[in-house]
């Protein structure tokens, strides 16, 4: 296993790939009313070419009051925010921000998406990963 800080997507179809696990996680810890607060390529192993969501040392309940900030907390969140979902979705927004490849405007779309909070639910974002990689051919 290696932290996928060090193994990062080095093209679209690698990145689609990555969220698709990532985002997998992520459907699981909402489901079950949790957000995860920390995601960010270092919290993220890749093994048997698998990105898997690591460090759940921040895992909060969903729809909880902020009462302490971190370094890893999205940007604009401030003291009595209620962190939801979509705190957890800029986050992923950020991991495509990070990375210096080229995107196709679906891809780029999706990453403005994700950092405006125009999305409700990593299921929904999931169901788009999936369509881009039967679009870009990405399996």
């Amino acid at each position: 296993m290696k932290r996928a800080e060090n193994v990062l997507p080095l093209n679209q179809s690698e990145l689609l790939k990555a969220l698709k696990n990532i985002l997998k996680g992520l459907v699981i810890l909402h489901t079950n009313d949790y957000a995860h607060t920390d995601i960010r390529w270092p919290n993220i192993m890749f093994h048997y070419y698998n990105y898997q969501l690591i460090d759940f040392d921040n895992v909060i309940k969903l729809n909880s009051i902020i009462n302490e900030l971190y370094d890893h907390y999205p940007d604009y969140l401030k003291k009595g925010h209620v962190y939801t979902v979509k705190e957890d979705l800029w986050q992923v927004g950020n991991l495509i921000g990070k990375l210096n490849i080229d995107f196709s405007t679906d891809v780029v779309n999706l990453f403005e998406s994700l950092r405006n909070k125009q999305y409700n639910s990593a299921l929904e974002v999931l169901k788009i990963i999936d369509e881009f990689l039967i679009k870009y051919k990405a399996k």
